[in-house]
């Protein structure tokens, strides 16, 4: 158009860094609020709160999008109502393609994605090492076509930014007993 403005402008579209920070933000809440031993009723109470937090909101943004769509993919609607919108394609699966007018529900899926894989890390408790070369491994086998879908080179790659937000949470030292007043703020 005309009226368009330079494309030196769109060198501070944060949206993509803005989701990254998100996602650190979002493993450091995580690591405050787990700081229980990870058992089947502490598991359980986690899915519970993460899906109540999720599925409701999700279902009335994904439903209003749709209704404001002049066609709609079943495929569409079913995968953004279950949090599987994504570019990349699934084995076996294909792409489940965005909704038109709401493309940044791209970041639910990944979040939703973290959530789940929270819960091994949290069980088995891998030294925050061996979560990072692992994560590493799949951004530089997929970078590299060494045969790593680029679906889970995603995932890797913003994985990075959620377990380094969990790490800063539980790594940082406990405050002393004897402290009157402690926030998070250090840790941050």
């Amino acid at each position: 158009p005309l009226g368009a403005p330079s494309q030196r402008l769109w060198w501070f579209d944060m949206g993509i860094p803005q989701v990254l920070m998100f996602f650190v933000l979002a493993g450091y809440v995580i690591g405050l609020v787990t700081t229980q031993n990870a058992n089947a009723e502490t598991m359980r109470s986690y899915l519970v709160h993460r899906f109540a937090r999720l599925v409701p909101l999700n279902t009335i943004v994904v439903g209003v999008s749709c209704l404001l769509l002049a066609h709609v993919s079943i495929r569409a609607a079913a995968g953004n109502l279950f949090s599987l919108e994504n570019e990349a394609s699934y084995p076996g699966l294909g792409t489940v393609p965005l909704l038109f007018n709401n493309p940044t529900l791209w970041s639910l899926n990944y979040e939703v994605f973290y959530y789940l894989v929270f819960l091994a890390v949290w069980r088995w408790a891998p030294p925050a090492w061996f979560v990072a070369l692992g994560l590493g491994l799949l951004v530089a086998g997929h970078a590299f076509g060494l045969g790593v879908p680029a679906i889970l080179g995603r995932y890797a790659c913003g994985g990075f930014y959620w377990f380094a937000g969990l790490a800063i949470a539980w790594l940082t030292p406990p405050p002393p007993a004897d402290h009157e007043r402690y926030t998070n703020w250090p840790a941050a």
